[in-house]
């Protein structure tokens, strides 16, 4: 098809052999709702989600990451 292209706009992420909906998974995708294109975090039960605009990205996962570091292994 002349001028088509194809994204990917949703991974799953849980652990290995896990089942697709499977309570520790997560979905990760990109959606717009009309004002733009954004990240969008869900569980994959459906139980809530987290909306990150792409300007809000690097402070978020620098966040992310200290709060990861200071945790006690």
């Amino acid at each position: 098809m002349v001028g088509m292209i194809k994204r990917v706009t949703q991974v799953v992420i849980a652990p290995e052999g896990a089942d697709l909906y499977d309570e520790r998974g997560l979905m990760v995708g990109m959606t717009d709702d009309g004002g733009g294109e954004f990240v969008i975090v869900r569980n994959c039960c459906g139980e809530g989600s987290l909306r990150i605009e792409p300007e809000d990205w690097p402070g978020l996962r620098a966040a992310i990451n200290r709060m990861v570091e200071g945790c006690k292994a």
